[in-house]
């Protein structure tokens, strides 16, 4: 493994939360300014005391395994490919970062709030927003899986809260754009590196994150991340804590005070690793544009205003082949 160098010793910070749930506002300003400067370095932060059930989470990591362990043909079924809104299964090599040319070593499985197969969206097939896929066989996944995503949600909008505080504003500000948010959770399993042959593939290429926030849930060291020295760092896995990151449109929103760093994943061990990834992404049809305490007097934003659904899809339909080989299909139909 000698390709993929990687200094031993993490350099991301620990961050307490037990203060969050303060209503003091010095108290709240002081957790806020933490978390501002952790994302400020490097992009990343443990978090402890940050109220999610450690038996939920022990909960969700069985049915996790569970379903990676369940037979091909029963995973399939549930493929990504037969929905519009990017639910379901996918196998290895399917994703690739889109600046790669080899496929992630990893397996996953996408799913987001659950909707209502009379939700006006659904019903409308609006992209994105669709129906979660859900394995047969395995009876406590679906309400255990959900109750991960819902708690996670929650602690994602507090965090979000803070870094809205940190930028002077109200802790609110955030809110009209998370009225039906795509927050999506990621499971993931990640086999050992070393029974593949050595190339290019590692579990998950270089990347940053398309949304706002993300919080990570791992059960094996893998994670890694580039200091400002330019050396990959592996991330600590502390038992009960989240890895929590910061993604592109956090960089949108502060003007490039913050950036979303580079990470990658390699499974540099001799078991299996698997993770729970939430991904906190506003409304399909959010508005994301510079917030004006971020941007110096008599300065330009650093970014146009975008639409976050059509940046999202951009970004799928550059990491998923069949998601290409669909929209030049379209195309090919709307011409004929």
């Amino acid at each position: 493994m000698h390709i993929f160098p990687m200094t031993p010793s993490s350099e991301v910070p620990v961050i307490d939360l037990s203060e969050m749930r303060s209503t003091e506002s010095s108290r709240r300003s002081r957790l806020a300014a933490q978390i501002w400067d952790a994302s400020k370095d490097i992009g990343f932060f443990s978090v402890i005391n940050h109220g999610v059930p450690q038996a939920l989470i022990d909960g969700a990591f069985a049915q996790i395994r569970a379903l990676f362990d369940l037979r091909h043909e029963e995973k399939v079924k549930m493929s990504n490919m037969h929905s519009t809104s990017m639910r379901g299964y996918f196998g290895i090599g399917d994703e690739t970062p889109e600046h790669l040319a080899a496929g992630d070593l990893k397996e996953g499985f996408d799913l987001a709030s659950e909707l209502s197969e009379d939700d006006l969206d659904v019903l409308n097939d609006s992209k994105l927003y669709g129906l979660n896929q859900w394995p047969m066989g395995l009876p406590e996944f679906r309400s255990t899986i959900l109750q991960y995503h819902d708690q996670l949600h929650a602690l994602s909008i507090e965090l979000l809260s803070l870094y809205a505080r940190a930028m002077g504003k109200p802790e609110w500000y955030f809110q009209s754009l998370f009225r039906k948010p795509l927050a999506q959770l990621r499971l993931l399993r990640y086999p050992p590196q070393n029974i593949f042959p050595s190339g290019l593939a590692v579990g998950c290429g270089e990347h940053t994150d398309y949304g706002a926030i993300s919080l990570l849930s791992q059960d094996a060291p893998g994670l890694e991340v580039q200091s400002k020295s330019g050396e990959w760092v592996e991330v600590d896995v502390i038992p009960g804590a989240f890895v929590i990151n910061i993604g592109d449109l956090m960089a949108r929103w502060s003007n490039d005070l913050l950036k979303a760093n580079l990470h990658r994943v390699i499974n540099r061990r001799n078991s299996l690793r698997h993770t729970a990834a939430f991904f906190l992404d506003p409304d399909y049809d959010a508005v994301i544009r510079c917030v004006d305490s971020c941007i110096p007097a008599g300065e330009r934003p650093a970014y146009d205003p975008i639409v976050f659904g059509q940046y999202n899809e951009a970004k799928l339909d550059a990491t998923f082949e069949f998601r290409r080989r669909a929209e030049v299909r379209s195309k090919q139909s709307k011409e004929v």
